[in-house]
């Protein structure tokens, strides 16, 4: 090709280079040494229709496949698939050099995101959305006043985190989370303002509602 642009040179055409950079489509004119860069012209959608996109397509994937939990990966694939757009083009549009689990982080109030370490699989969550779990709180615990009512609101969590194996094991930090997305409020606060003795692990070993285990330094808990 570069025989070919400098053949065409010497009759005095002007050559044009064109390639894309991430999601960029660039030109270079060779005459001039001067490069534009051509307008996106993707449907991107506002931030506050990505965040309801987003959020339908975790509840449709909850309800299809009846879990609390959904992959990140299954996510994109359907945000793809319907809107022939990724969720990374989307990102890069709208929050310049953030990851997606640093977006839905940054938007706590509508997503809960777990991941085990940094290799392992995202998964994402949507609490506003959960009826049964939004049924549950009220109905159970308004306010959280003593530490019978913390055990409550804590059981009722790990149910739904757990609906289809409810003596299953899941990681204490993955239930700190939920209680703290749910209630505004890390679960370490909450009981040191109860005025309870010990930290997470010891309120959970002191409930009768949990069993506790230990792997690998790390302590899981499920249902009695």
């Amino acid at each position: 090709m570069t025989n070919l642009c400098n053949h065409l040179q010497q009759y005095g055409l002007i050559i044009y280079q064109v390639y894309k950079q991430e999601e960029v489509l660039k030109v270079f004119n060779s005459s001039n040494g001067k490069e534009i860069a051509i307008p996106n012209y993707l449907d991107i959608p506002p931030v506050n229709k990505f965040i309801q996109q987003i959020k339908q397509l975790i509840k449709i994937e909850q309800d299809n496949q009846q879990i609390y939990w959904v992959k990140f990966s299954n996510i994109s694939q359907a945000f793809q698939n319907k809107y022939h757009l990724s969720i990374k083009q989307v990102i890069n549009q709208h929050f310049p050099d953030k990851k997606p689990k640093d977006v839905f982080l940054a938007y706590a109030n509508d997503f809960a995101v777990h991941q085990v370490d940094s290799t392992s699989e995202l998964y994402i969550t949507v609490f506003s959305q959960h009826p049964v779990l939004e049924k549950s709180l009220d109905n159970h615990i308004s306010t959280i006043n003593s530490s019978g009512d913390l055990e409550q609101a804590l059981k009722v969590i790990l149910q739904e985190l757990t609906p289809k194996s409810p003596k299953s094991f899941i990681d204490i930090g993955t239930l700190g989370s939920a209680f703290s997305q749910r209630y505004h409020q890390p679960i370490t606060e909450k009981i040191k303002a109860l005025h309870l003795s010990g930290n997470f692990i010891k309120f959970l070993q002191s409930c009768n509602s949990f069993n506790l285990q230990q792997t690998d330094k790390r302590w899981q808990v499920a249902l009695r």
